[in-house]
């Protein structure tokens, strides 16, 4: 089974094995940058995405993540869930392409990009003086 093929080729398995690996795929590259409670600045084109926590869940054959971003959220609610998370990020001299566009696998970066798509991401309005 793989997650998202060789060269950018269709995911192979069932939806649920795909699901999972996606998942898996997050939640270990969440575990490397996250650990010790450190929160990870992510810049996309709509700004920073801030993620302090992911986790992963499933409930019968579905799974998902749940994105937890720095700041207050009412009863530790995730901010986002997402569903199928995808494993790979834009990238203009990434490794893969698909439908002429260039990518490369960073897990982290490709739910970011969702989350700023979102409306998650922040952005510093101070104007800078030099």
């Amino acid at each position: 089974m793989d997650a998202d093929g060789p060269n950018g080729a269709p995911p192979t398995g069932t939806p649920e094995e795909i699901a999972y690996a996606r998942v898996a795929a997050v939640q270990a590259a969440a575990d490397v940058v996250l650990e010790g409670g450190q929160v990870y600045a992510v810049a996309t084109r709509e700004g920073e995405v801030h993620i302090r926590e992911v986790t992963s869940h499933a409930d019968g054959s579905a799974w998902w993540v749940e994105i937890h971003l720095h700041g207050n959220t009412v009863g530790g609610d995730p901010h986002f869930r997402i569903f199928n998370p995808p494993l790979l990020a834009a990238d203009p001299a990434g490794p893969v392409e698909i439908n002429g566009q260039c990518f490369r696998e960073d897990p982290i970066a490709a739910v970011a990009q969702v989350v700023a798509g979102l409306g998650g991401a922040t952005t510093d309005k101070r104007r800078r003086i030099a």
